[in-house]
C-alpha cells in the first residue's frame, strides 16, 4: 500500500475519532451525561455502534478522553541517557506527550473539546474513577523514572540529605501541580500561548512551574522586614 493511501487512511481515522469526541462532548454539555446514550453519539456522528467501539472503549472515553499513558521502560531508558539541565521541565515535556494522543493533532475543534471536557468533569466527578486510578499509576511511573535518573546521574540531586524516593516524590508532586495549574490556565485563557495546541499546553505548564518556583524562592514582605530588622 502506498504512503499516500496510508496517509489518507490515517486522516480518515483521525477525522472519525475527532467527530466522535466532538459530538459526544457537545451532546453531554447540552443534555447531561446520563441523558446521552452511545446511540445518540453514533447518530450525531453518522457512524454505527461497531465503528464507535472501534475507536473508543466506552461513552466515558468518548466524553472525557483517553486516560494518560504510564511512562514505560523505553521512555525511562531514553530519559536517563542524558543529564537534563532542568529535570522538572524535561519531565513535564515527557508527561505532556503521554496525555491523550489526539492532543498532538492540530484540529481546531480540539481546544473546544478540552474546554467542554473540563466543564463536564466538574459536573460529573464520579464518572472519572478510572482516569483517577490511571493518574495514580502515571505518578508512580514518573517516580520510577526519577529514581532511575538519579541513580544514573547522582550529582543531579538537590535533596542529598533525603532518600531518592523522597526527592522523586517531591518532584512528581510539583510537576503534577504545575501541569494541573497549567492546563487550567490554558483552558481559561482567551489567548493561550503557543502556535499550536500542544505547544500552548506545554508553555502554559512551564509558565505555571515558573510561578510555583518564584513563589517558593521569593520571600514575602514580612520575611524581608524580619531579615532587615536583624541588622539593627
Amino acid at each position: 500500500m502506498s504512503e499516500e493511501k496510508l496517509s489518507l487512511r490515517e486522516a480518515k481515522r483521525l477525522a472519525t475519532h475527532m467527530s466522535i469526541t466532538d459530538h459526544a462532548t457537545r451532546l453531554v454539555m447540552d443534555h447531561g451525561f446520563d441523558a446521552v446514550t452511545v446511540e445518540d453519539i453514533c447518530q450525531a456522528a453518522g457512524i454505527s455502534r461497531r465503528t464507535f467501539f472501534n475507536y473508543v472503549d466506552s461513552k466515558e472515553c468518548a466524553v472525557f478522553g483517553a486516560a494518560p499513558k504510564e511512562i514505560g521502560e523505553r521512555e525511562i531508558a531514553v530519559f536517563c541517557e542524558n543529564r537534563h539541565e532542568d529535570v522538572l521541565e524535561a519531565l513535564i515535556a515527557l508527561s505532556s506527550r503521554l496525555l491523550d494522543p489526539y492532543l498532538n493533532r492540530e484540529d481546531p475543534r480540539m481546544g473546544d473539546i478540552l474546554r467542554r471536557r473540563k466543564c463536564i468533569a466538574l459536573k460529573h466527578p464520579e464518572r472519572q474513577a478510572q482516569q483517577l486510578v490511571q493518574f495514580h499509576n502515571v505518578r508512580k511511573s514518573a517516580m520510577r523514572l526519577l529514581v532511575a535518573y538519579f541513580e544514573q546521574w547522582p550529582d543531579a540531586r538537590r535533596l542529598p540529605n533525603q532518600t531518592v524516593e523522597t526527592e522523586a516524590l517531591t518532584l512528581v508532586s510539583i510537576m503534577s501541580s504545575a501541569m494541573q495549574l497549567g492546563i487550567h490556565n490554558w483552558i481559561h485563557s482567551s489567548s493561550p500561548p503557543g502556535a499550536t495546541l500542544m505547544e500552548g499546553l506545554r508553555q502554559s505548564c512551564r509558565d505555571a512551574l515558573t510561578n510555583i518556583t518564584e513563589l517558593l524562592e521569593k520571600p514575602t514582605k514580612k520575611e524581608e522586614i524580619t531579615h532587615d530588622s536583624d541588622h539593627f
